[in-house]
């Protein structure tokens, strides 16, 4: 479960929980800079607690994400950039592909380890979310936004 406090418009201190195996966390990400109409990309800056396969571990990353384009209402946007895993003393790429299309958001993610799938569903400042680790081991994220 992750609780978060939106502190400006671009940034987000929260606390990760983790009731199965009592693990709490801090999480955070600031967004340097947003994405502009023409080329440039946002540049997002944040740290948060993560399964790397076997090794659960704070992790501190830098990505760059882009809009692209829109079709059928769905908006798609890719993500790039690296994270220092704290426990193995390494860097790792991350990319993705997000989905959004209303309430509605989808993401297709490597970590730096394994890839990810989840799907969301917002309900005002609440998302539920579910997930398949490793694109095989089920979960359910819940986030509450103050």
């Amino acid at each position: 479960m992750n609780l978060s406090y939106q502190v400006t418009d671009s940034l987000r201190l929260g606390v990760d929980y983790r009731p199965l195996t009592n693990d709490v966390s801090i999480l955070g990400n600031w967004r340097v800079f947003s994405e502009n109409d023409t080329w440039r990309p946002a540049l997002i800056l944040g740290t948060s607690n993560d399964d790397f396969g076997d090794v659960s571990s704070q992790s501190y990353y830098g990505t760059l994400s882009k809009h692209l384009f829109e079709v059928a209402g769905t908006n798609v946007s890719l993500y790039g950039g690296a994270t220092f895993i704290e426990k193995l003393d390494e860097v790792r790429p991350v990319g993705g592909l997000h989905l959004r299309r209303d309430a509605w958001s989808a993401m297709f993610m490597y970590s730096g380890v394994d890839e990810h799938v989840s799907i969301s569903r917002d309900f005002g400042n609440h998302t539920l979310t579910f997930l398949l680790f490793d694109v095989k081991l089920p979960g359910i994220a819940y986030g509450v936004k103050f």
